[in-house]
């Protein structure tokens, strides 16, 4: 090898001269020139061998050079050297660079074969680029770049560095990132560097730098730039030179800086707070940086969001601000203060801080607590109504201070310069519209001084409550008066204050304000005296007092409004009354106050002339003020009936008085048209009647001697009190009498204990049901067969047991020396004892305490002869029993026991009844104009032909309540079959049900039918046992089967039903579809017709299904049934038909027609036994 660079090599090699050619040419002879020409030397070969094969041999293993190139070189193109035979020179070129490698010759002739290889000689090239030797070493470390050094390696003669190849990976936990290579050209060395490189689109410049230190250039420096904050790296480093790269330096780690420090712990918190701006302080951020280092922080972002304003809602999105506004009057270095501007008033927000550098924003500071902005202007409170006339409202209210513990930081925008007071008409009204007062500051504190002394002149304000609200007892900060609505119309109030910043948020809605009327309502009329051609009445005269100073007034500006609410004037109308039309008024009478006659205790009186006499009349009365008419008000609730031409019942006197009734009596009108009376009282000489009470010969208070004299009881009067009496007469139609004269005082005993005491619910009072005129002529007395006040007492008290009962028994008992399991927990010990079967679980339930023995008979036998507490103590618990089951059979199907629903139908199942149904109780009757307090009890039938309203009592069992008081009086109807013995018992029952009637109705039929009645209670005690609870809770608890569900049942009927349907859909579109759709001219009258007659007879079928609705009940069973009955022979006749016209279909229907066939015979029989 004489030369050797980093990709080729010049190698010598000599052959030696061939010493037999002489000897050839003697032994050959004429064939030595062939052998020499063969022998001619026609070039070289030349291999070589970079690594070592190692081989096996039987010394061991040695290494054996792997000739992998083989190159034929001419003799021609190897280069003699010198005269000298024999020296030859070769350059080899494409080697590898900075590698060792073995070289042979082989000298190749003319003829056949080769020669020997020559010895190998050792070839060496050098390196592309000198080596950087060791770990390059951090200097500095930033957020985006990182300064490195290491030592200068030694340069390669003829190949200088001019650069550095830099390979820069990402490292992470698992693996290593993609790797990064570009090239960075040395300062002051030529520009050799390739172009291509994977950074090939950025400059140079923005990648790094590469520099020798200036003094004796040992050390080589280096600046990496761009790169990700917060990201490990792994930098290796080769010099480039002319040739090429260099080896890679050993692998040195960085980490860059995050790309800002963090924030410090104290969260974002308010130092000022505005309507529209938040100053807020927080902890700077915490430095990252080497100590002397100064801080790269260049400013600060933040980001907020607006949280949710109600449950349930979302919070804003992120709202960023990239650069804050910093405030230099923070108290501390540590702490950093800023302004968050561009909010909304009265909202809060959620803020977080983050600080910002060159290289971007760094993490976000922990979230602050919730920071609220301030009001625009103060909230102010409810506002209230102090004082109303028909145009002038006056309202107060006060300034709603805000609640400390809600404050953060010193609060702004504070300063009232004026309110708003917003009237605008109340939901519905659409005559009034909305009107805005303004009211300045002074103005609203100048009022509220001056309602402060109305409030002290009218400190109760109980003396004109006609004017006052109910807030007008309070003292408020500010008063306003609100003048121009309009009146008789309601309104709804807001008042909103106004700062220097704007107007603040409204308060709440006031409640709704009635104004007054132009005039006031006439609610005091009534009628005095009635005659055959006039109707006299009167009424207390409206007399408006303010109780306000007049001074007072002026400075509240209210002088105007008050005085136009006088009333100077009434007007009076009448009218016949009418049921089928309005009435036609005759024209109003108008009188002046001064004008109208004034009555015994101040009152003022009219007579309405020119009546006819027996004949309904309506009156009513209306005042005027001076803005105009008030509302007509009705004088009495019931239309006012003339007298009848007839002579009036003289006046009443007393027979006898007790501490609460009156007993007196009149000669009866011998007048047959006269059948009932009504009598009225006046407490004192001067006092106001009362309402008229009716009564007749048949009520329980009235007595009727031979002589015609009634003997009438009033009771529920006050004990010690003089009274007054009237009566008069009523026929038959409706008409009355004149009212007596009036009897002379008749006083109540002062004493308690008096000899004569009548029985409360005995004479006639003011609970007695009243009777209109429009009443009388069609009410008759009806027989109450059903009562008994003892067994209504006690259904009233059982009623409260059962209420109670029920509660506990569903919730169960829990003492501290007796517990009783829920409902709810017995039901799941149930089902866990039979492994979740349900049906088993309820069929235990409905056994649980079921013993029949004489163990459990003769003790109840022995506790039901105690007398009074022996039947109670029994039915309570057998109550309880059947409670408790019933209670677990509906939860165990699934109802929840503490519903009123559900507690409603376990209290059904508990009515006793006979022949296996529950005894259906018996409802209230309505009053049928009887004087007497009539509280019994009616037949259903009887009670519906009178008021069919109360049908829906006995049909409310939803109402648990309604139902405990059904269950109650079948229960105590029980409970004295039980307590009495099964034989007397209903004779019993019966003789008190007998002696009421007898009392009530004075008949003398009354005894026999007391007996029948007396024998049916007693049947009905004997009836055989009736259906137990248990077993109506079963049936009433129980789930719906699943061939019970109306879906399943319409499937199969469409099933049912299928061929049918197919044929009505072929002969629909074989003969009907091309019908319609040939273009028929029908004319218009035949169309408008038509959809008359349609019309008509749609709206005659809707009225036949109301009349006939109960009938229904049995249509759909009974189409069922017929359907059932005509398939089979539809579906023969069908398979007929489509034998005739193909067999395409007929097994179908044949076999359908079989199936049919077969099922009607016991599906008839089982719907004609059900």
């Amino acid at each position: 090898v004489e030369t050797a660079d980093h990709r080729s090599a010049t190698i010598s090699w000599r052959i030696s001269p061939s010493a037999d050619l002489e000897r050839t040419e003697l032994c050959l002879g004429e064939d030595a020139e062939d052998e020499r020409s063969q022998r001619r030397l026609r070039g070289f070969r030349v291999r070589l061998s970079y690594e070592p094969e190692l081989r096996t041999t039987g010394g061991g293993i040695r290494a054996q050079p792997a000739w992998t190139e083989s190159i034929g070189v001419r003799a021609s193109a190897a280069e003699r050297l010198g005269t000298e035979p024999g020296l030859f020179r070769y350059k080899l070129r494409d080697l590898k660079s900075c590698s060792t490698c073995l070289v042979q010759v082989m000298a190749v002739a003319h003829g056949e074969g080769d020669g020997d290889w020559s010895e190998a000689a050792q070839i060496c090239t050098e390196a592309l680029a000198p080596e950087v030797r060791g770990t390059p070493v951090n200097e500095q470390i930033l957020r985006q770049s990182a300064s490195l050094k290491w030592v200068t390696p030694k340069e390669i003669q003829g190949a200088p560095v001019c650069g550095y190849k830099v390979h820069l990976t990402k490292t992470r936990e698992r693996g290593r990132g993609a790797t990064r290579e570009f090239e960075l050209q040395l300062q002051g060395a030529p520009s050799l560097l390739a172009a291509a490189s994977s950074s090939a689109s950025e400059a140079p410049e923005q990648l790094g730098r590469i520099w020798k230190e200036e003094s004796d250039g040992l050390i080589t420096r280096m600046e990496l730039r761009d790169l990700v904050p917060g990201t490990s790296y792994a930098v290796q480093v080769s010099a480039l030179t002319s040739r090429g790269e260099g080896e890679r330096s050993e692998s040195v780690t960085l980490k860059t800086r995050p790309v800002a420090p963090t924030m410090g712990a104290i969260r974002a918190r308010v130092v000022h707070a505005y309507h529209d701006h938040l100053i807020l302080e927080c902890a700077g951020a915490v430095p990252d940086w080497s100590r002397g280092e100064a801080s790269d922080v260049k400013g600060y972002s933040a980001r907020y969001y607006e949280c949710a304003r109600s449950y349930g809602a979302y919070n804003g999105a992120w709202v960023y601000v990239e650069l804050v506004e910093l405030l230099e009057e923070c108290a501390s270095t540590e702490l950093l203060r800023f302004a968050l501007r561009g909010l909304s008033p009265e909202r809060q927000y959620v803020v977080e801080v983050a600080a910002l550098t060159a290289a971007g924003r760094g993490p976000w500071s922990e979230s602050s607590e919730k920071l609220a902005t301030w009001r625009v202007a103060p909230r102010l409170a409810l506002p209230q109504a102090l004082l109303r006339t028909h145009d002038t409202l006056v309202l107060g209210w006060d300034r709603e201070e805000p609640d400390p513990e809600t404050l953060s930081g010193e609060v702004h925008d504070e300063d009232i310069t004026e309110f708003l007071v917003k009237v605008a008409p109340a939901f519905g009204n659409r005559t009034a519209q909305a009107r805005t007062h303004r009211v300045q500051l002074q103005k609203a504190c100048s009022f509220a001084e001056t309602w402060a002394a109305v409030k002290d002149e009218n400190s109760s304000f109980s003396a004109t409550p006609f004017f006052f609200c109910e807030g007008a007892a309070g003292r408020y900060q500010f008063v306003s008066v609100v003048p121009g609505l309009l009146p008789d119309q309601r309104y709804c109030c807001q008042v909103a204050s106004v700062a220097a910043s704007g107007q603040g948020d409204w308060s709440h809605i006031s409640i709704e304000v009635m104004m007054l009327p132009v005039a006031p309502l006439v609610d005091l009329a009534q009628v005095d005296e009635v005659q055959h051609d006039q109707i006299q009445i009167s009424w207390e005269h409206v007399q408006l007092k303010t109780g306000i100073a007049p001074g007072l007034c002026d400075r509240l500006c209210l002088t105007k409004s008050l005085e136009d609410l006088h009333v100077c004037a009434y007007a009076v109308r009448a009218a016949a009354w009418t049921t089928w039309r309005g009435p036609q008024w005759r024209k109003p009478e108008t009188v002046e106050v001064e004008t109208l006659p004034v009555a015994e205790g101040g009152r003022l009186q009219f007579a309405i002339k020119d009546l006819e006499p027996e004949k309904l009349y309506v009156v009513e009365i209306r005042a005027q003020g001076a803005s105009g008419w008030g509302e007509w008000s009705r004088v009495g609730e019931n239309p006012v009936c003339t007298a009848v031409v007839a002579q009036e019942p003289t006046a009443p006197e007393l027979v006898y008085a007790t501490s609460r009734a009156l007993t007196f009596a009149f000669p009866g009108v011998e007048d047959s048209r006269i059948i009932a009376y009504e009598v009225r009282r006046h407490e004192g000489w001067r006092g106001r009647p009362t309402r008229p009470l009716r009564f007749d010969s048949q009520s329980l208070a009235v007595r009727v001697t031979s002589e015609n004299r009634w003997v009438v009881t009033v009771d529920q009067l006050q004990r010690g009190t003089t009274y007054t009496l009237q009566t008069r007469g009523i026929t038959a139609g409706g008409g009355v009498t004149k009212w007596s004269e009036k009897s002379e005082p008749m006083a109540t005993l002062a004493d308690e204990d008096t000899g004569h005491e009548v029985e409360v619910s005995v004479g006639v009072n003011d609970d007695t049901p009243g009777m209109g005129p429009l009443q009388l002529a069609t009410a008759m007395p009806v027989a109450d067969v059903n009562s008994a006040e003892s067994m209504e007492d006690f259904s009233k008290k059982l009623e409260s047991v059962l209420a109670f009962t029920i509660d506990q028994a569903t919730a169960g008992v829990r003492l501290p020396s007796v517990r009783i399991p829920s409902v709810a927990e017995q039901a799941e010990e149930l089902l866990h004892a039979h492994h979740g079967d349900c049906r088993a679980a309820v069929l235990e339930a409905a056994k649980i305490e079921d013993d029949d023995t004489w163990r459990t008979k003769l003790p109840d036998f022995l506790i039901q002869q105690v007398p009074v507490v022996g039947c109670s103590t029994v039915l309570l618990r057998e109550l309880w029993r059947s409670i408790r089951r019933c209670a677990l059979v509906a939860h165990l199907y699934g109802h929840d026991t503490r519903s009123p629903e559900t507690q409603a139908l376990i209290l059904t199942c508990l009515v006793p009844g006979g022949s296996g149904t529950p005894a259906a109780p018996a409802v209230p009757a309505a009053g049928t104009g009887s004087a007497s307090s009539q509280q019994g009890y009616v037949v259903k039938d009887q009670s519906a032909v009178l008021n069919p309203g109360v049908l829906g009592a006995a049909e409310d069992v939803v109402s648990s309540r309604r139902v405990a008081l059904l269950v109650s009086r079948a229960l105590a109807k029980e409970t004295f079959v039980r307590a009495t013995g099964l034989k007397s018992a209903g004779q019993v029952v019966g003789l008190l049900e007998v002696a009421g009637r007898l009392l009530k109705n004075s008949s003398k039929d009354a005894a026999s039918e007391g007996s029948a009645l007396t024998e049916q209670l007693a049947d009905d005690a004997l009836v055989a046992e009736a259906a137990t609870p248990v077993k109506v809770a079963l049936v009433v608890f129980r789930p719906m089967a699943l061939e019970e569900r109306p879906i399943l049942v319409g499937g199969l009927l469409a099933l049912w039903l299928l061929p049918i349907f197919m044929s009505a859909a072929r002969f629909v579109f074989a003969k009907v579809y091309p019908l319609l759709a040939q273009r028929l001219e029908i004319p218009l009258a035949v169309i408008v017709i038509a959809a008359l007659v349609l019309q008509v007879l749609g709206v005659l079928g809707v009225v036949w299904v109301q009349q006939n609705l109960d009938n229904f009940l049995s249509i759909p069973a009974t189409l069922v049934f017929v359907l059932y009955v005509l398939i089979p022979g539809i579906s023969i006749c069908l398979a007929t038909r489509s034998i005739l016209q193909g067999a395409n279909e007929a097994y179908f229907f044949c076999l359908l027609g079989v199936f049919n066939l077969a099922q009607p015979l016991p599906f008839s029989h089982r719907f004609v036994l059900q």
